[in-house]
């Protein structure tokens, strides 16, 4: 996939985002350890950008620094960690866990989440350098208030941040399984939601390094 994304036509197409195929009940297990139903309907999405900036820059604004200082996207957001996350840029660890409670709106306001989330980081070091990889996954649906019929029961999440010579190509792949319904709550307002989400918060992250990377 690596090589593919190098051609240039390829990589331009990715970068605005795209469906992908949903995750097998197997890949689930492998990503959360859960064995876990569909109950819904799930979506994949994908996205694709490349930075001018280091693995361990970005490792230090996703998880070293405070996210919630970093991205305005959540109303609430706390995350803990199984240690202190100085560890991933000094790689005295080459991973480590952590939970995230968090509430979001969407709508302009008209609904609110408030989800629990599982995630693990690790370092992998390759013939490319050293690549960051993410993942996380729902401990729980998220709570969706007021209840207007839309639902998500399960979500999935992927990151990988890959050295290209001078840049860094970063891949990230998202899947929720959850109950959408005709007109405002369809599968495609699912899709475009979460792309613009992963937007909001990539921007962010530009953002931070482009500051941290001028101090």
């Amino acid at each position: 996939m690596y090589n593919w994304l190098n051609q240039e036509d390829n990589f331009a197409q990715m970068k605005e985002g795209f469906s992908i195929q949903p995750l097998s009940d197997e890949a689930r297990y492998h990503i959360s350890f859960e064995e876990r139903p569909i109950e819904g309907t799930m979506i994949g999405i994908s996205l694709v950008e490349d930075v001018s900036y280091s693995t361990s820059l970005i490792a230090e604004g996703l998880f070293v620094e405070d996210w919630s200082e970093i991205s305005d996207t959540y109303l609430e957001y706390e995350r803990t960690f199984s240690r202190d996350p100085i560890c991933l840029l000094q790689r005295s660890c080459t991973g480590l866990e952590y939970e995230v409670f968090s509430t979001s709106s969407w709508l302009n306001g008209l609904l609110t989440g408030v989800s629990n989330i599982q995630g693990q980081v690790r370092w992998l070091e390759t013939e490319l350098g050293w690549v960051l990889m993410q993942r996380f996954w729902l401990q729980s649906p998220i709570d969706v208030s007021p209840d207007l019929g839309f639902a998500i029961y399960q979500q999935y999440y992927l990151h990988l941040s890959i050295p290209s010579g001078e840049d860094v190509i970063r891949i990230q792949m998202m899947w929720m399984d959850g109950n959408y319904k005709e007109g405002l709550f369809d599968q495609d307002w699912g899709i475009s939601q979460t792309l613009s989400s992963i937007q909001k918060e990539n921007a962010a992250l530009i953002s931070w390094l482009e500051q941290r990377n001028n101090d």
